[in-house]
């Protein structure tokens, strides 16, 4: 009597094998990045087992890993992070959309291209997605700013101004360093920016950086930001390029002249209305 092979066996058995129990699916939200600007990835989680996938927590049953390499085999050791910010669960049978951050996970210190790999390890079994690639850039440098942190010795910040052109798009980034320390403390997208004003910083008595920059036609955009990288305001202005400035004044602190009229923003920290230079287009 003929005996069927032992694979052709399981396959008929078990349709849906390991391969088919967990999908996994990412997509890098930016494929260039600044050095040391966040790493957002969109992670879809297919969960096609008859039990929850838990992440996060001491007691999760699951585990979501990158393998990031700069050169070919030679994998980037995690930092001990979690890329996910507190318990995660996908439900049997159930899809989960999320976004993590990659930088806080994975030591990305140097410009280059890398390549990233999702694995999802399940019940001593692991499903990897698709390879994606990264392309890690300094910005190309547009101003440069020193200035002390008042009350804090001899600290000293390096903050600086870079642009990429992201999407068709040229954005400015705001990148804050303790060059001593071998520290940064981030680089922040400030948004669309045009070369028809030269982006320009001042730093207050307060130790806050100011960054102004011109967004559209008469339409400019001041930040705020402590020397520890939190935003603390973001004004929006009309007004002409050739009026338009920015200055340090004795009682009155960090003033921008030239403004034709506020046209809203947020002064006492993220969660104020905005409004977008494609709005004013409409």
């Amino acid at each position: 009597m003929s005996r069927w092979p032992k694979w052709l066996v399981l396959l008929l058995v078990f349709p849906f094998a390991a391969g088919a129990q967990v999908d996994i699916r990412c997509r890098l939200a930016h494929t260039t990045v600044i050095l040391y600007e966040s790493i957002p990835m969109d992670v879809t989680i297919v969960n096609n087992t008859g039990q929850p996938l838990t992440f996060g927590v001491p007691e999760a049953n699951a585990a979501l890993m990158f393998d990031i390499e700069r050169s070919p085999g030679a994998l980037m050791m995690p930092t001990g992070a979690s890329v996910w910010t507190g318990a995660v669960t996908v439900a049997p049978m159930g899809t989960l959309k999320q976004t993590v951050d990659l930088l806080p996970a994975y030591p990305i210190l140097n410009t280059g291209p890398y390549s990233i790999t999702a694995r999802l390890e399940w019940s001593d079994r692991a499903f990897i997605s698709s390879r994606m690639f990264l392309d890690v850039v300094p910005g190309f440098e547009v101003a440069r700013e020193t200035a002390s942190v008042p009350g804090m010795g001899r600290a000293i910040r390096t903050y600086t101004l870079r642009t990429l052109n992201r999407d068709k798009t040229e954005r400015l980034f705001l990148r804050i360093d303790d060059d001593d320390e071998g520290r940064c403390y981030g680089v922040f997208d400030l948004g669309r920016v045009v070369r028809m004003y030269k982006p320009n910083m001042e730093v207050d008595e307060e130790g806050d950086v100011h960054a102004l920059h011109q967004a559209g036609p008469s339409f400019f955009v001041r930040h705020v930001f402590t020397p520890y990288g939190l935003l603390v305001s973001r004004e929006q202005y009309s007004g002409d390029a050739t009026q338009m400035r920015m200055s340090r004044q004795a009682g009155s602190g960090v003033v921008v002249e030239g403004i034709a009229q506020k046209l809203g923003g947020n002064e006492d920290g993220p969660g104020g209305e905005t409004v977008e230079f494609e709005d004013l287009l409409r």
